[in-house]
């Protein structure tokens, strides 16, 4: 076989730089595409969803949250939520389902940079993504025991433990 021979049956490619370009001006990402549909796989009936729901409420009442924020706390007793004898904050069935009934049906996550406007998500009851949430606000300081502002530490580690997830 010639050496001429041999670059004639070399599969002609466009190269990476053409795949490169494509993937810039490709509204999708492999991780996000438009028409992924959720909300079909459900394992529990109706009438069982409704006792989790039933469960989560008398939890909330009955044994509520320990150590709520200041902020949480300036927000939620007004609406009539309350701190036991033993400092937990505790939320009347009611004010639950307020929150959850006044809570959005759909919004938008907005792209950044040089995607914005190709790949926004739009968030639906049937929509199915995965997200980070980009940086918590606060974090759990497991020596300390008490929130305190996030660091760019934090927000590296974060980083680096959902990459690894």
């Amino acid at each position: 076989m010639t050496r001429q021979a041999t670059f004639t049956n070399r599969r002609k490619g466009r190269g990476r730089n053409a795949r490169l370009e494509m993937r810039a001006k490709s509204s999708n990402s492999t991780s996000i595409w438009p028409g992924i549909e959720g909300g079909r796989y459900q394992p529990l009936p109706d009438v069982d969803v409704e006792k989790v729901h039933r469960a989560a409420l008398s939890i909330l009442e009955q044994t509520g949250i320990a150590d709520p924020t200041e902020e949480l706390l300036d927000l939620v007793l007004p609406k009539g939520a309350l701190q036991n004898d033993h400092g937990r904050l505790c939320f009347p069935p009611g004010l639950v389902e307020d929150v959850i009934s006044g809570a959005a049906n759909e919004y938008f996550v907005y792209a950044r940079g040089s995607r914005a406007g190709k790949d926004d998500i739009h968030c639906t009851k049937n929509s199915v993504y995965f997200s980070n949430s980009g940086t918590a606000v606060t974090t759990f300081d497991a020596e300390t025991k008490t929130y305190r502002p996030s660091t760019l530490q934090d927000i590296y580690d974060f980083t680096r433990l959902v990459d690894k997830l």
